[in-house]
């Protein structure tokens, strides 16, 4: 038996609850067999292999389709942080996350055929877009501030700041 497990980082996200029709037999069965795990030596819960389930299906569909959708989620939710922490005014919700990983997703879908850029390269390529917009949309509405490459925002006089230091 296996006393170590790899971690991984979605893992520790906050649960929610599931709720799925499973056959009443399955159930049974499953309820048996974890009664008798002194007997048989092996211990297991509903709720573990509905997780392993759920990311065993997210890993076949990023091995069919090349979308990850775990970084997806991450993705969406660093950019809703960022576009929050962004919002002055005329800047509030200059971007819709949910359209923009729509056209993500019907992008990799058209190519998923062809020999194309891997899922990561065009997620950061729509990162750096957003960034571009965001910094010409920030320069337009003559807001001091700057989206870098890495994500990280910075204002121009605090900048400035530090290079007469």
């Amino acid at each position: 038996m296996d006393y170590l497990e790899k971690h991984i980082k979605y893992s520790a996200d906050k649960k929610k609850v599931v709720s799925a029709r499973v056959s009443e037999v399955v159930i049974t069965a499953l309820n048996n067999a974890e009664k008798d795990r002194d007997i048989t030596g092996y211990t297991f819960s509903v709720s573990r292999i509905l997780e392993r389930a759920l990311n065993d299906t997210l890993n076949e569909l990023k091995r069919k389709t090349g979308i990850d959708y775990y970084k997806l989620v991450g993705w969406h939710r660093k950019m809703e942080g960022m576009q929050t922490e962004l919002a002055f005014d005329g800047l509030e919700k200059f971007f819709d996350f949910d359209k923009e990983i729509d056209k993500l997703k019907e992008g990799m879908l058209a190519t998923e055929d062809l020999e194309s850029i891997d899922f990561d390269t065009i997620l950061e390529m729509h990162e750096q877009r957003v960034f571009g917009s965001w910094n010409h949309n920030l320069y337009d509405l003559k807001i001091d501030a700057t989206v870098l490459d890495d994500g990280s925002i910075t204002f121009k006089r605090h900048l400035r700041a530090m290079w007469k230091e």
